[in-house]
């Protein structure tokens, strides 16, 4: 019921921006009211884009609303939720502790903030674990504080889950095609060890003289 009436609400904001972009106006005073209108409309819109899941248009919406106030922390807090919502860690914290710069007892972002923190540990928990099993070790008499990565090595295994958690959630596409060419022998199965921990499928298949593995739900 709460994600119908979310529903609904988007719609009308949409049709307001649309009614105000195209409404004729006499004076700077009313291009100002405009402004401030459209500001409201989208902040919302970006609100009620991440409460649907839809993470992308919640980053078009705020980035519009961002256009009108840069400084507005609603707008900075719902691009930073999409960001972190879609695996990109790096930009949802540049977002997020900019907005706390600007309100810094907000506890939205606060909370948000930590838990951004506590993906990002659990994330590099996953991928010691994963190259753990890649590389043999038995993980009941090998620590976890005595095994560390490179920051290469961690940059390309949050890059590949980022990949394969956005293909995860997206409900049009239904298969994901990688160059094994692309890819060294050990990226590779890390590549396969992701999907499995994500419960996708992995196979290969040849495109033309080309070699892929292939991706799918």
């Amino acid at each position: 019921m709460k994600e119908k009436r979310t529903f609904e609400a988007k719609k009308r904001y949409k049709k307001a921006v649309r009614l105000l972009e195209n409404c004729r106006l006499q004076n700077e005073e009313e291009e100002k009211r405009q402004k401030a209108v459209l500001l409201k409309l989208y902040t919302n819109l970006c609100i009620a884009s991440n409460q649907l899941g839809e993470f992308k248009q919640a980053i078009t919406f705020s980035r519009l609303a961002l256009g009108y106030d840069p400084g507005n922390t609603k707008a900075l807090y719902a691009l930073g939720k999409a960001k972190l919502n879609l695996g990109d860690f790096v930009e949802a914290r540049t977002v997020l502790v900019r907005a706390q710069h600007l309100q810094p007892g907000n506890a939205d972002i606060v909370n948000l903030l930590r838990k951004l923190d506590q993906q990002q540990k659990a994330i590099e928990l996953d991928e010691k674990e994963l190259y753990r099993r890649m590389m043999g070790r038995n993980s009941a008499s090998q620590p976890a504080k005595s095994f560390s990565t490179t920051p290469t090595e961690s940059s390309t295994f949050q890059e590949m889950k980022a990949k394969l958690v956005k293909f995860r959630d997206d409900g049009e596409t239904t298969k994901l095609l990688i160059p094994v060419s692309s890819f060294r022998d050990s990226q590779l199965e890390m590549l396969k060890e992701i999907a499995a921990t994500l419960s996708l499928k992995v196979s290969q298949s040849d495109v033309g003289s080309e070699k892929h593995l292939r991706i799918s739900k």
